[in-house]
């Protein structure tokens, strides 16, 4: 499996903290890592232009990722919606939060720099484990049985014949 490692720098104030320059380069060496880059600002549109690129210029099978970055729920879904656009699946996608797990907790840049690279490791040997999930499509049922005919159960049954 080919994993892309995309480093969010936050207009470089995370290199500030982190040497991101090195953790790209040990990133860079581990098996399966297809490519890294390194970014100032993560979106889906960068996503999809990097693997765009990595792809068809270069001939590199991307088939996960690892963004290595800040709060999880700040770029996950956009980061998802992007990996469906490209045809990859989008639960193969590790974020990896660097900066409020170790840019802002350690006053030590070595200790910082150490668990950083501790957890993006973790985050590309989690990403080789997933199996892809296989989408289906469910028959819903739409027949209901209301119990109770008192307020709650008659506003139940009106709701839901709508």
């Amino acid at each position: 499996m080919s994993t892309l490692v995309i480093f969010e720098t936050f207009g470089g104030t995370l290199k500030q903290e982190l040497d991101i320059d090195r953790l790209e380069r040990i990133m860079s060496e581990m098996s399966g890592v297809a490519a890294t880059v390194q970014t100032s600002h993560l979106s889906s549109s960068y996503l999809i232009d990097t693997v765009e690129k990595l792809r068809y210029e270069m001939s590199l099978p991307i088939e996960s990722v690892v963004a290595v970055t800040g709060t999880r729920t700040r770029v996950e879904e956009p980061l998802k919606k992007g990996m469906m656009a490209l045809g990859l699946d989008p639960n193969r996608l590790v974020v990896v939060n660097v900066r409020e797990q170790c840019a802002w907790v350690h006053d030590d840049g070595a200790s910082a720099n150490t668990k950083a690279e501790r957890l993006i490791k973790a985050g590309i040997e989690k990403v080789r484990m997933l199996t892809p999930l296989k989408r289906q499509v469910i028959k819903r049922f739409t027949d209901v049985l209301v119990v109770g005919g008192g307020i709650a159960g008659i506003q139940a049954s009106i709701d839901l014949s709508a």
